[in-house]
């Protein structure tokens, strides 16, 4: 055993704690402490969908490390998020019927389900290895339909106990699932085209979008009306289920990833590099809005119509008031109050440490051994001396306070 120099300390004139000026750690002593636990503060959490079943129930998936996914949950319109779910795989899209029944999808061909909120997630097997990157459920939960690259449409109507393949045959990207209704549904492709269903799901027809830009999610506003969104800032709209288009692009070439709309008028778009918009007269005209970051906009949902949330990339988090154009970003002061919270926590610890004594001599550590129970017996002697080893023992949890 290598010899480590420390002094010993008064503590609380009753006891002495151990103060080393190296390290050494045996195999016994690293298996007692136990390993490391990993930094939080180095990880990056990108969050990918959002979802409120009203003003104050919600949810949203993340990706972290773009290596697993997370489940946050919010009962206070999002003033707070509790951590519900850690998955091996990243998430990407998230559905809920009501505040019970949720769907999220991800990465090679991960989907789960919730019947209880959250509380428990169950993970579905949909028979596919792509990256789902949307999903919907019908009748209460029991049709599901997920989507996803080169081409991936999967339904189940049990459930999501059996899964059936309804993909058109189309080797697109399919990147976002909305209905209208519980017939007529809608999917967007990173291609020139959609694909509808009028039977829940079971086939899927394409029709032309008339643009050649991406489509990344789209919103109904009827059967008839819905906008889409996608590069190159391209907004399109249909007043007849998507026989005719009328495009409503702002003059900007970013990506949009996001749609919302409250009301036939008045609705919001985000997307790439912090980009906000909202329009007031059905899309005729759009508004850019500063919301003071950079980081790419993913999804944005409005539960009601003086509540908008947006979420992004670098955790980025912030609600909107439509009626009086207030933005808050959550994330924001979440930091801030961890941050002065961690302040406090150190200065406080720093307060505790103790300091060598510069009276006391150096000491040097002969031998030590580890009795039973928690204490450990250290052997000592006095550096540049003759004297024999004294021998000190102490209980190892109160080393370690």
């Amino acid at each position: 055993m290598q010899a480590c120099h420390f002094s010993l300390i008064p503590r609380n004139l009753i006891l002495g704690i151990l103060f080393f000026s190296c390290i050494t750690v045996t195999p016994l002593f690293a298996q007692e402490l136990g390993g490391d636990e990993p930094d939080l503060s180095t990880e990056t959490i990108d969050h990918k969908g959002v979802f409120f079943v009203n003003s104050n129930v919600g949810w949203i998936v993340s990706t972290v490390n773009a290596e697993k996914g997370m489940i946050f949950k919010t009962t206070d319109g999002g003033d707070t998020w509790d951590t519900q779910y850690t998955h091996d795989i990243p998430l990407r899209n998230i559905f809920c019927v009501n505040s019970s029944i949720c769907l999220t999808v991800g990465d090679k061909g991960s989907a789960l389900k919730t019947m209880d909120g959250g509380s428990s997630w169950t993970e579905l097997q949909v028979g596919s290895q792509e990256d789902l990157l949307g999903g919907y459920l019908l009748k209460g939960g029991q049709t599901l339909i997920v989507v996803g690259k080169n081409g991936v449409i999967r339904r189940s109507t049990n459930g999501g106990k059996k899964w059936s393949n309804v993909s058109p045959g189309s080797a697109l990207t399919f990147t976002s699932i909305r209905f209208a209704k519980s017939r007529n549904g809608w999917i967007t492709t990173a291609g020139d085209m959609l694909f509808k269903t009028t039977n829940e799901g079971a086939q899927w027809k394409p029709i032309e979008s008339e643009t050649v830009q991406k489509l990344y999610d789209l919103d109904l506003m009827n059967s008839s009306t819905f906008f889409v969104v996608g590069t190159h800032g391209a907004i399109r709209k249909t007043s007849n289920g998507g026989g005719q288009w009328v495009s409503q692009s702002p003059d900007i070439d970013q990506t949009l990833r996001g749609v919302d709309f409250i009301t036939n008028n008045y609705g919001v778009v985000v997307g790439d590099h912090g980009t906000f918009l909202t329009t007031d007269d059905g899309g005729s005209t759009w508004e850019t809005i500063d919301v003071g970051v950079d980081a790419t906009l993913r999804d944005v949902v409005c539960p009601e119509q003086d509540f908008c949330i947006i979420v992004g990339d670098q955790e980025t988090i912030f609600t909107f008031n439509p009626s009086t154009g207030e933005i808050e970003s959550n994330q924001a002061e979440q930091d801030q109050s961890e941050d002065t919270s961690q302040q406090e926590e150190q200065s406080q610890q720093e307060e505790e440490q103790p300091q060598p004594s510069a009276d006391l001599p150096d000491l040097t550590v002969t031998d030590v051994v580890f009795l039973s129970g928690a204490s450990v017996e250290f052997k000592v002697k006095n550096i540049g001396t003759a004297s024999s080893p004294q021998t000190f023992r102490v209980q190892l949890e109160w080393l370690l306070e």
